[in-house]
C-alpha cells in the first residue's frame, strides 16, 4: 500500500494535545507512524481560558508529529 490514505486524529485535552498519525495497511488495519503529546495550559474546565496558548500547543502538537513521521 504505497499510497495509502494517511490518517490524523488531534485530541484537544483539559491539559494536553495528543496528536497521532497513521496511515491504513489493510481493510481494519493501521500503522502507527508517529504521535505527540504537547502540554496544554490554555483550557480550564473543557472550556478555553487562552485562545493563543491553546493554538500554540496545537502548532506544537502538529509540528512534532510531522517531525516525527518525516510528512507535513
Amino acid at each position: 500500500m504505497a499510497d495509502a490514505p494517511i490518517i490524523v486524529a488531534i485530541d484537544v485535552g483539559t491539559t494536553k494535545i495528543c496528536t497521532i498519525v497513521g496511515k491504513k495497511t489493510g481493510p481494519t488495519n493501521l500503522q502507527v507512524l508517529a504521535y505527540s503529546v504537547v502540554p496544554c495550559d490554555g483550557l480550564k474546565k473543557g472550556n478555553v481560558a487562552d485562545a493563543a496558548a491553546t493554538e500554540a500547543a496545537i502548532r506544537a502538537s502538529i509540528s512534532e508529529v510531522e517531525r516525527k513521521a518525516g510528512l507535513s
